[in-house]
């Protein structure tokens, strides 16, 4: 929402690329809690030496996500986006 990333929008991203500080990235993790993986795309905060990450949504109304920096892993860092045309944000 903050970056106009809106539902319904394909994710541009590049597998191979090591995210920078504050770039938007398609990250993996493991919720022990539940006994779940998942993925999410949101803005990689390095800190505490790179031991820690933390993951920033663009939309205020959600928590930031602290994790040791081993427990993430990067699927990609986003590059942009594609919207179809008349999905004005809504789910296809």
């Amino acid at each position: 929402i903050g970056d106009g990333i809106l539902p319904g929008a394909y994710m541009v991203l590049r597998p191979a690329a090591a995210p920078h500080n504050g770039d938007i990235a398609a990250v993996q993790s493991h919720d022990e809690a539940r006994g779940e993986y998942f993925s999410t795309l949101k803005r990689i905060h390095f800190e505490n030496g790179n031991k820690r990450i933390r993951l920033k949504a663009s939309n205020e109304r959600y928590d930031d996500m602290i994790f040791p920096a081993d427990r993430v892993e990067v699927a990609g860092v986003f590059r942009g986006l594609l919207r179809l045309p008349g999905s004005n944000g809504k789910r296809l």
